[in-house]
């Protein structure tokens, strides 16, 4: 949940790659995605190219956001459901 609500402010994500939240974050677009055992250089890399890039990962996050948007996911449920009808 604090991953879909960093995005949907425009903050870029630095996550460890556990679950679903490779279906969302994509290294080097709205954040960075790293193995559970990274190395800390890693991280201190993500995070100078990101702010050396905000604007960039900013918008990206945004845009990654609309997945959480819940007119669009009723929206998609919707045409979905119209589907099976």
């Amino acid at each position: 949940m604090a991953i879909a609500e960093a995005l949907s402010l425009g903050v870029p994500v630095i996550a460890t790659d556990t679950g679903d939240i490779s279906r969302v974050l994509k290294s080097d677009y709205n954040g960075f995605l790293f193995p559970v055992d990274f190395e800390f250089r890693d991280y201190i890399d993500a995070i100078t190219r990101i702010l050396s890039d905000y604007p960039r990962f900013a918008a990206n996050a945004l845009a990654s956001a609309e997945m959480f948007n819940a007119e669009s996911v009723a929206r998609s449920l919707i045409g979905d459901l119209n589907a099976f009808c």
